[in-house]
């Protein structure tokens, strides 16, 4: 895994963005200041980006990651593998408020800018987890219309219980989808006995 380290959020996306388009990367990932933190890597923002391979393929990412970003350290053997394991099973659930936002790539920077959330965000893929310990049903809203500004959609993962009927745990889909949603639910669960309300439109 390459770690590289900024003091800024556009600067991490714009490097992350650079490997992206130039490696076939395992998994790339930039974390917030505070998910770097809890993630014991430092007061930043990071880049994470695994790559792997014959010794000759590793000596040519390492060299082309070094010079896209210059100063980047190297994290192989177990420590990669535990640091991918924490990456991977990061847990936010003492956190008030998470979701998980789903956008094109190219708009995941400013979606991270613009909702003032912790977050840990996949570059390629551009969905991120991002959390907030701000106790207010409101923060959804704001994170569902910076997704949708961006064509993409926001699910909210977790919710104290003392906000969890305010908040819309789902985008609401268009008319005609939502029709076919409810043909779809009627026809299967006509009994309406499977999770009644807990899916898109109270579904």
């Amino acid at each position: 895994i390459a770690r590289t380290s900024f003091a800024d959020l556009d600067a991490s996306f714009t490097a992350a963005m650079a490997l992206h388009d130039k490696l076939p990367l395992i998994h790339l990932e930039v974390l917030s200041r505070r998910a770097s933190v809890a993630m014991g890597q430092g007061d930043c923002f990071v880049v994470l980006a695994g790559f792997g391979g014959i010794q000759s393929e590793l000596k040519h990412q390492r060299d082309l990651i070094a010079q896209l970003l210059g100063s980047t350290e190297v994290i192989d053997g177990d420590r990669a593998r535990d640091l991918y394991v924490a990456l991977r099973d990061f847990d936010f659930s003492d956190s008030s408020i998470a979701a998980r936002i789903a956008v094109l790539p190219a708009e995941l920077s400013r979606c991270m800018r613009e909702s003032s959330a912790d977050f840990i965000a996949h570059v390629g893929s551009g969905i991120a987890k991002l959390w907030t310990e701000t106790v207010d049903a409101a923060v959804t809203a704001r994170w569902r219309a910076i997704a949708n500004s961006a064509r993409g959609h926001l699910r909210v993962l977790s919710a104290p219980p003392s906000i969890r009927l305010q908040i819309e745990l789902f985008d609401r889909p268009n008319p005609g989808a939502f029709k076919l949603m409810q043909r779809l639910k009627s026809t299967f669960d006509s009994a309406i006995i499977f999770n009644p309300g807990s899916f898109v439109g109270g579904l």
